[in-house]
């Protein structure tokens, strides 16, 4: 069984993240196509990074996967290999597709030693499943909503990141907006019906 979660691993998790969002600072910023960068990692209810990126804003959210799951998470998708497994709150998820389709999610796998890149078809179209797990706040308990994600859905899952694989991803995101056939995301098959 999965132990709820307490205060305290919300602030280990926070501090471990903190140099990925500086190398990612780093990377954006250093970048001759990325424009007009805004670093939003100490608020709360915004993604980490927005910046201008041709004629539109683009929305970034790093995140990281620190540990292999437990068997309580790898139960609730045993068809994935739990090492393609990824959490992310459903609160985040919200937010970046709030975007109108300028949120992206940057994955940092530890265990595996690999980045994934999500956009937004991969997110809202790709296969995932949801799930609520307890945290306890103070002396009361509340229900959290979280989304499983297979990393291997992702756009595109690469041994060391670059600013390049991420602008690239976004234009293709582009690209497929105006798409007639179905968005194809990997992992997922499309049934044809009819003809």
């Amino acid at each position: 069984m999965t132990r709820s979660r307490r205060p305290e691993d919300w602030g280990r998790d926070l501090e471990g993240a903190r140099a990925s969002e500086r190398a990612l600072a780093g990377a954006l910023s250093n970048h001759p196509r990325v424009h007009s960068l805004t670093d939003h990692t100490d608020a709360f209810d915004l993604l980490d990074f927005s910046f201008s990126f041709g004629k539109e804003r683009v929305f970034i959210d790093i995140k990281e996967k620190r540990q292999p799951y437990s068997v309580g998470i790898r139960g609730l998708w045993p068809t994935v290999d739990s090492s393609n497994l990824f959490i992310l709150d459903e609160t985040v998820y919200r937010r970046i597709v709030w975007q109108g389709g300028g949120g992206y999610l940057v994955v940092r796998d530890h265990p595996e030693m690999r980045w994934a890149l999500f956009g937004p078809w991969e997110l809202t179209l790709g296969p995932r499943v949801r799930y609520q797990r307890w945290g306890q706040r103070g002396e009361s308990g509340f229900l959290k909503g979280k989304i499983l994600l297979n990393i291997d859905a992702a756009a595109l899952v690469t041994e060391h990141f670059s600013v390049d694989d991420l602008l690239q991803v976004i234009e293709d995101s582009r690209v497929r907006v105006q798409s007639v056939p179905a968005v194809a995301t990997s992992q997922q098959s499309i049934p044809v019906v009819g003809r």
